[in-house]
């Protein structure tokens, strides 16, 4: 069948259905000839091809029209369009872009060097009206962020306490660091080395009064070598050396 026979059979179809012949009723008797004919004319289309553009909710509320044709499908969105509040519509989108300028904001100050400076170029771009594709170019940044994000380098604290990669603050609050006055294991063990030394190094008396005070000091010395920082010993030790001298 060729396009000549279709137009004759749409204006056949007018004459028979009493309709005048004007764009709209030609065209829709013209494509349900083509349709009968199941011959693919472009111009028949227009419905699907706009369709398949709309929003899945549209599409979804437009299955419960019976929408066959260009006019009744510009009827249908021009009813959306009259029921749509525009000041809603900027109120929600306005308020979305200060949301997300907020989260933005406390991402910046996570310790978090790469993610800080990919934040505030973020605040940079929604103060900038950006356009769709600009937009979607950094919601990609973001995937690939999270995407290569590695915190393994936590695991390195694990000699020095619990680590909870979720709880930065708990993880640094769980570190067993030194306060002040406590010393290392190996400050300790390097202690012992010295008072072992020290106490070898002590020579006796010819007063037996003092004798008694190096076996006293070289006791105290074996059995807690920390006590070598200690200010009383110090004074004893002082003590000691002053007497050997005289």
């Amino acid at each position: 069948m060729t396009i000549q026979t279709i137009i004759n059979n749409a204006l056949k179809r007018l004459k028979a259905e009493g309709k005048l012949l004007t764009p709209d009723f030609y065209a829709e008797a013209f494509c349900k000839e083509a349709v009968r004919a199941k011959m693919n004319v472009e111009d028949c289309n227009h419905v699907e091809k706009f369709k398949n553009m709309l929003s899945k909710d549209f599409q979804k509320d437009l299955k419960n029209y019976r929408i066959k044709t260009m006019s009744e499908f510009v009827r249908f969105l021009i009813s959306k369009l009259n029921r749509t509040n525009p000041t809603q519509c900027s109120d929600t989108l306005e308020a979305q872009t200060h949301f997300c300028k907020r989260v933005l904001q406390v991402i910046t100050v996570l310790h978090n060097k790469e993610a800080s400076e990919l934040a505030q170029n973020s605040i940079d771009l929604l103060e900038n009206a950006p356009t769709p594709q600009q937009l979607d170019a950094f919601r990609q940044r973001w995937v690939n962020f999270i995407t290569t994000y590695d915190d393994t380098f936590l695991q390195k604290l694990k000699a020095l306490g619990e680590v909870e990669s979720s709880n930065l603050r708990k993880t640094v609050e769980n570190l067993h660091t030194l306060s002040a006055g406590e010393t290392s294991v190996s400050s300790e063990v390097d202690l012992q080395k010295v008072s072992r030394l020290l106490v070898a190094s002590f020579v006796p008396s010819i007063a037996s009064s003092v004798n008694e005070t190096i076996a006293e000091i070289s006791e105290k010395i074996r059995k807690n070598p920390l006590i070598l920082d200690n200010d009383d010993i110090e004074r004893d030790k002082n003590s000691y050396f002053a007497s050997y001298i005289s």
